[in-house]
């Protein structure tokens, strides 16, 4: 039954188009694989055998009017999080899914790496360096996301 609900939410993600301003990054899960050879010396930097890489794409809105600003922080209010895994971050996987996924003229904010520049032909690219020590404030709604999918990790892990 688990297999027909995974089955049937798939679906439904890809027919959601991410609206107004997005932000879209790259992220890496652990993921264990049987088949493996054990003898084959694993990579230890990012994008190893033993991850997996995620294409994030998370919509984000103006509160409105309901915003409290001492309950929450900034005016923005995340809409859809689509998640894809992707076979690398290079630049032609990373286009082909986000154009599939995001509406022309969205304004899409990534880091600064080559794989997100063909986005301009599209969208609004606003991109930046973020230091690391500083992405959980400049990227709650990343941060947010990848802290949510590990919870959920844990408890369905038996």
């Amino acid at each position: 039954m688990i297999h027909k609900l995974r089955s049937a939410m798939g679906l439904w993600d890809d027919e959601i188009y991410i609206k107004g301003r997005n932000r879209t990054g790259g992220m890496f899960f652990e993921t264990v694989s049987i088949t493996r050879d054990k003898s084959e010396p694993l990579k230890r930097v990012r994008g190893s055998q033993r991850q997996t890489t995620v294409l994030v794409s998370v919509e984000s809105r103006d509160a409105g009017e309901s915003h409290d600003p001492k309950k929450h922080g900034k005016k923005k209010k995340v809409g859809y999080i689509k998640m894809k895994a992707v076979e690398s971050l290079k630049k032609e996987c990373i286009t082909q899914k986000v154009t599939k996924s995001v509406e022309k003229n969205t304004k899409i904010e990534a880091d600064r790496s080559t794989s997100y520049m063909d986005l301009e032909k599209d969208s609004e690219m606003e991109s930046k360096v973020i230091p690391k020590k500083d992405a959980v404030k400049v990227l709650p709604m990343g941060a947010y996301c990848y802290k949510q999918c590990h919870k959920v990790v844990l408890i369905c892990t038996p």
